[in-house]
């Protein structure tokens, strides 16, 4: 496990003309989410895993991972309309919530306990951000997949919103 309970971790965008970004634990780099060409498919990549998740439909989105090295899709996360939604990954079912203004998003048992929260910094237009991991996080062996996937969705809600300006 690479992450520490009650701990901040930032997001960077290192190349501002590239969609890019980076898990950072100061200065130490944990992970890595970069778009393909394609503008609806990212790859992930930490500690030897690599993962891709993809974006399909407009109006009803579709969103999916999959392994680096296999066919056949993960998880599956269905948006709901106002934002947020449940993810089945393994046996772990997870909601991604917004708060009110979208600048935090959240992964939380369905009990309602935060895991991982986004806080999205993008005034600089660099788009880039903080995540914190609740202790309760590291009980789950799917928490570095959540954050890699988490930051995929605030990345797209927040090119979206940009579209819709």
């Amino acid at each position: 496990m690479i992450f520490r309970g009650d701990t901040d971790y930032t997001w960077s965008r290192p190349e501002p003309n590239r969609r890019r970004y980076e898990l950072l634990d100061g200065e130490s780099k944990l992970a890595e989410l970069a778009w393909a060409d394609d503008d609806t498919t990212a790859a992930a990549s930490s500690e030897g895993q690599r993962w891709t998740f993809t974006r399909t439909g407009f109006q009803s989105p579709i969103l999916t991972i999959r392994n680096d090295a296999e066919a056949s899709d993960l998880a599956r996360f269905e948006p709901h309309t106002g934002g947020g939604g449940v993810l089945l990954l393994d046996s772990l079912e997870v909601e991604w919530k917004p708060n009110l203004w979208r600048g935090q998003w959240s992964w939380k048992t369905l009990g309602g306990s935060d895991l991982l929260v986004f806080k999205r910094n993008f005034s600089s237009g660099n788009r880039e951000g903080e995540m914190r991991v609740q202790k309760e996080a590291l009980g789950f062996s799917q928490t570095l997949l959540l954050a890699l996937f988490g930051w995929y969705m605030v990345i797209l809600v927040a090119e979206e919103s940009a579209i819709a300006d």
